[in-house]
């Protein structure tokens, strides 16, 4: 309501020095009627037109309900496959070939193929993520995953 005050005012400031300045001799009342009337139909259309939300930021805090992450629902249903499949599933290999990947060129700046990583990495990790796809047991994929994490 302000900003179209304030509009109106500045449109009739204007227009009051363009009369002015064409020796038109404007009339106050007349001249700020009608900017008025403009400034409103104008304001009236426009609040008609769309919905207009809120101007201010949403300050409410987003609240998730339980397990509804689904990247972390995607590996914890990958895990639990493994647990329960009798074959071995390759995108857990893929995942933690990924994982092992991205971690060792943020920490360490190596490709897992370098001499240093491999180091690194240990002979278990390496024949896990370099082999044909198996089913590592628990206690397995725990010792893969520590050592990922230690990297």
């Amino acid at each position: 309501m302000r900003l179209r005050a304030a509009a109106a005012v500045g449109v009739t400031v204007v227009a009051w020095v363009v009369f002015t300045l064409a020796d038109r001799g404007p009339r106050a009342v007349p001249l700020a009627l009608l900017v008025l009337v403009t400034v409103f139909v104008l304001g009236a259309a426009y609040d008609a037109m769309a919905e207009h939300g809120p101007v201010w930021p949403d300050l409410r805090p987003r609240v998730t309900t339980p397990g509804s992450d689904r990247s972390l629902a995607a590996y914890v249903r990958l895990l639990e496959s493994n647990e329960t499949s009798s074959t071995a599933d390759p995108r857990l290999r893929d995942l933690l070939r990924r994982l092992t990947d991205e971690r060792l060129a943020r920490r360490h700046g190596l490709a897992r193929t370098d001499p240093a990583a491999r180091e690194l990495l240990g002979r278990d990790l390496l024949t896990f993520l370099d082999g044909p796809p198996r089913k590592p047991s628990r206690r397995q994929l725990d010792d893969h995953l520590r050592r990922i994490e230690a990297l």
